[in-house]
């Protein structure tokens, strides 16, 4: 990822980054200026840590709602 942004700076290529095929703020996937170049994230999907005793977690850009909603699913049957 790095290389891909530094080449991107050097040559002043906009990049446009997408997430599991979707990009939220703007609507859709497709890039919004001419030139752009799409970098998927989505195999960027590391969950750091969910904390549920102060309600909050950290996650790379690449992981879904879904893989969140499972991965809290696994830990919270794991401790009851």
């Amino acid at each position: 990822m790095q290389a891909i942004v530094k080449i991107a700076n050097e040559y002043k290529i906009p990049l446009f980054p997408i997430s599991t095929s979707k990009n939220l703020d703007y609507g859709s996937c497709v890039p919004q200026q001419r030139g752009q170049v799409v970098v998927d994230l989505k195999r960027i999907n590391k969950i750091i840590e969910v904390n549920d005793k102060r309600n909050f977690c950290i996650v790379k850009s690449g992981v879904s709602y879904f893989d969140l909603y499972e991965y809290v699913e696994k830990i919270t049957s794991m401790c009851f």
